[in-house]
C-alpha cells in the first residue's frame, strides 16, 4: 500500500515537472504493478482482516493521495516552481519512510548487540580478577566466622549433654504396659519386662 501511494505521488511529480517524461512511465508501470499486488493481497486476506485492509488501502491510496493532490492545485496554484517543491518533498519523505521502515525492526536488535558487546568486553576484562576477591573474601569470613565462634564459647557456658541427663524421664504407669523395655539406661542394651 505505501509503495503504491510512492509511485502514485511520484507519478504526479513527472506530471509537474517539466522533462519528467522518465519519471512518469517509471512510475505508472510500478503503481500498475502495485494496484495488481493489492488486489491480489486483498482477495487473499482472511475475512476477518479484509474489511480493515480495504479501509486502509482507501485511506492511504485514495484520501491522501486526493488530499496532496488538492493542496498543491488549489492552495499552490499561482506558484508552478512550488508545487513541484512540495510534491517533491512529499514524495522524498514518503519514500524514505518506505525504505527506512523494515529498520525500525533492526533498532532494537542494533541496540541489544551493543548491550550484549559491552557485556562481553567486561567479561573478557574482568573474568580472571573476579575469583581472588572472592576466594579472600570467603577465607576472611571462615576465619572471622572461627575466631567469632571462639570467643562465643568462652563468654558463653554451654552445658554438656550427657546422654541420661539430657533425655526426659519417662512416666509410665506399670499396670497399662506390660512389655515395655527401659531405654532410660547409660549401660548398653538389655532388655527388661516390667510386671
Amino acid at each position: 500500500m505505501t509503495t503504491l501511494l510512492s509511485t502514485s505521488l511520484w507519478t504526479f511529480y513527472g506530471v509537474l515537472k517539466p522533462g519528467g517524461f522518465l519519471v512518469v512511465t517509471v512510475n505508472v508501470a510500478g503503481a500498475a504493478l502495485h494496484i495488481v499486488y493489492v488486489i491480489l493481497f486483498l482477495i487473499y486476506a482472511p475475512n476477518n482482516t479484509k474489511v480493515r485492509l480495504v479501509k486502509l488501502v482507501g485511506a492511504v491510496n485514495i484520501v491522501f493521495l486526493g488530499a496532496v493532490i488538492l493542496v498543491t492545485l488549489v492552495a499552490l496554484e499561482n506558484n508552478k516552481s512550488s508545487r513541484i517543491t512540495f510534491v517533491g518533498f512529499v514524495c522524498a519523505g514518503l519514500t524514505i519512510g518506505m525504505y527506512a521502515a523494515p529498520l525500525s525492526s533492526m533498532v532494537p536488535n542494533g541496540i541489544g548487540f551493543l548491550l550484549a558487546s559491552a557485556q562481553l568486553i567486561l567479561y573478557m576484562t574482568y573474568r580472571n580478577k573476579s575469583n581472588i576477591p572472592e576466594k579472600l573474601e570467603e577465607k576472611m569470613e571462615e576465619e572471622e566466622g572461627s575466631a567469632h565462634l571462639f570467643k562465643m564459647q568462652h563468654l558463653v557456658e554451654i552445658p554438656s549433654l550427657n546422654k541420661g541427663h539430657s533425655l526426659p524421664k519417662t512416666s509410665v504407669v506399670p499396670q497399662y504396659n506390660h512389655n515395655i523395655i527401659k531405654t532410660l539406661s547409660l549401660t548398653s542394651y538389655q532388655p527388661e519386662m516390667l510386671s
